[in-house]
């Protein structure tokens, strides 16, 4: 109960922390709360497509430009969050480049706000937006428009433009001015499309997936793939998504695997149940 107390302080204070006029100066005068900021990010990071300097300092304009947008203690902590994941990518891939640096820092993120005693809820959803935050820049080149849908759609989407247009105009060229504009993303073709609407309902109902035979176990999945089907391919007849998915080799071999699965359980749950009842004639039913 103590180290559960000790950490809601933590987290109420880092929290006033991101809400203060001067968040930057506030979290560097703070700086034992924040560790990562010696040990990963000052320093640390110079390349090419970083012509304003290290990860620090891409964190601090990062960190401005949130400020300057509608935003709210999250949005600063995301920001600040971001790219901590960085110099680990760095090392992991031998010093070639920093691909994965968001699934490490959102990893890393969410140790260090546990730590710290945030809720699960307000980790999840850091979690989230710093592990899309490099695929969300590539949403104008994604030629699928169930990809894009999906992380449009998405509830952190919101938060997701906020750090998009922030580590836009973080990120400077050799000019020292922002390299992209983030509305370049967000006026792409599916992106404009789907901004603002709701998730799609898939045509498929669960009836039909029973009907068809698909494992109860794999609905969830089937339904969506068929909701894949129904954007990318424009068909609307459930026989027609259905039938699309099964014809799929790689589904296919996966509800195979899973009714082979399911015979060998009730197999072994049939022999179980002979032995016991072997063991104790008595035993009924």
């Amino acid at each position: 109960m103590f180290v559960y107390i000790c950490g809601m302080i933590q987290a109420t204070k880092i929290i006033d922390i991101m809400n203060s006029k001067d968040p930057v100066s506030e979290i560097l005068s703070n700086r034992d709360l924040f560790p990562f900021i010696d040990e990963c990010m000052i320093g640390y990071g110079r390349s090419k497509w970083h012509s304003e300097g290290d990860v620090w300092r891409h964190t601090e304009l990062a960190i401005s430009a949130v400020f300057h947008m509608d935003h709210d203690w999250m949005d600063i902590l995301i920001a600040l969050l971001h790219d901590i994941g960085k110099k680990s990518a760095f090392e992991f891939n031998e010093g070639k480049n920093m691909i994965g640096h968001d699934a490490v820092g959102a990893k890393m993120a969410a140790d260090w706000m546990k730590t710290n005693g945030f809720d699960n809820d307000e980790i999840e959803i850091v979690k989230y937006v710093i592990s899309m935050h490099m695929r969300v820049k590539k949403l104008a080149e994604m030629t699928s428009e169930y990809d894009v849908m999906d992380i449009v759609t998405h509830p952190y989407f919101g938060r997701l433009k906020i750090l998009g247009y922030a580590d836009c105009e973080a990120t400077l060229g050799p000019d020292m001015k922002p390299s992209s504009d983030f509305n370049d993303v967000l006026n792409a073709k599916y992106v404009s499309k789907w901004e603002g609407r709701c998730r799609p309902l898939p045509v498929v109902r669960t009836v039909d997936l029973a009907e068809a035979g698909i494992p109860y176990a794999m609905y969830a999945e089937a339904k969506e793939r068929t909701l894949k089907q129904q954007i990318n391919g424009g068909l609307t007849r459930s026989e027609s998504l259905i039938k699309s998915i099964v014809n799929d080799p790689v589904f296919r071999s996966k509800i195979e695997e899973k009714r082979k699965k399911d015979r060998q359980f009730i197999e072994d749950l049939k022999n179980y149940t002979e032995s016991i009842t072997k063991r104790n004639p008595k035993t009924k039913g």
